[in-house]
């Protein structure tokens, strides 16, 4: 593992904040293009895709809250593994409109008294 310079550091975190900014915006298009596919064909599977590639819990939980609240998707936890899936749910009325006006990691769902209900 490199050690930065302490005069170098200011740069290398600056090109971390930037990074992290670009991702942000890179998510929210795809996940919200993902969201798109849902409303109109019910198709799941590219929102599975990007939630299975993404690391880290937080960015996971965010998705899946995310996509719940303003798409029409049901998010399935097994009880037993902890997988999440996700499924059409033709019954929820999607927000296309606020799931673009909301980036996905900014997304903050109602305190349900519950950390693992999504």
């Amino acid at each position: 593992m490199q050690v930065i310079a302490s005069n170098k550091l200011n740069v290398a975190i600056n090109s971390v904040v930037k990074a992290g900014a670009k991702f942000g915006g890179q998510l929210h298009t795809v996940a919200y293009s993902c969201l798109a596919l849902v409303e109109t064909s019910g198709d799941v599977r590219p929102l599975q895709r990007l939630y299975d590639a993404i690391g880290g819990k937080v960015t996971k939980a965010a998705i899946a809250a995310w996509a719940k609240a303003f798409g029409k998707v049901k998010v399935n936890t097994d009880e037993e593994t902890g997988k999440v899936t996700f499924a059409f749910n033709k019954a929820a009325k999607g927000d296309l409109e606020s799931a673009a006006a909301c980036p996905v990691l900014d997304y903050k769902p109602d305190a349900t008294g519950s950390k693992n209900e999504f």
